[in-house]
């Protein structure tokens, strides 16, 4: 075989490994993307019948019955964005914060990685851990979701979850979503 044979098919399993990784990843974040938007309801299907041709007997095919949903309570959704963008979070039940509480968004970090930390009023951080990001690449968002566990008690009724990445250079927050939140009685330890 000679040596230009080698490399079109050397390239052509490559392209091909290059496709299946792309559907792979691309089906994985449709997954992820999905647990991570709750509370959404697929609109029904709706089969829509082919146009007859002159030659097919016309027969009534029954419609389908389409069963409406019930009315579902309407769920104000805040999306809180950095200043540039980079990343974006959704707290469940905002403002309000319980002892327990859940986020999600999408964001692009260094090593998939970024942080919450939550403050009170008088600037006591009540509890902060990391977070990962389910990106594909590097610098391609991707969906994160976090159900965390304040480790104080809040001296204040109000308070200030961050969620931000560390600059890989020296640590400082960059990135930074800032979401003002009030504390629920089930925030008591």
């Amino acid at each position: 075989m000679k040596s230009n044979e080698k490399a079109f098919f050397l390239l052509l399993a490559v392209s091909l490994s290059a496709v299946v990784l792309a559907v792979f990843v691309h089906e994985r974040n449709v997954r992820d993307f999905e647990r991570a938007l709750p509370g959404l309801v697929p609109a029904p299907s709706v089969l829509v019948p082919e146009a007859p041709s002159s030659s097919d007997p016309v027969v009534e095919a029954p419609q389908p019955v389409v069963e409406p949903h019930p009315a579902l309570p309407p769920i104000p959704i805040v999306v809180f964005s950095s200043r540039d963008d980079v990343t974006e979070a959704v707290l469940e039940g905002y403002p309000s914060l319980g002892r327990t509480f859940t986020f999600y968004g999408t964001s692009t970090a260094f090593e998939n990685q970024i942080v919450w930390r939550v403050r009170d009023a008088e600037r006591t951080v009540l509890g902060e851990g990391p977070i990962y990001v389910h990106s594909p690449d590097a610098g391609i968002p991707g969906p994160f979701r976090e159900t965390v566990m304040l480790e104080k008690q809040p001296a204040t009724a109000s308070g200030t979850l961050f969620i931000f990445e560390p600059s890989a250079r020296d640590g400082t927050p960059i990135h930074i979503v800032t979401i003002p939140v009030t504390f629920s009685t089930s925030t008591t330890l």
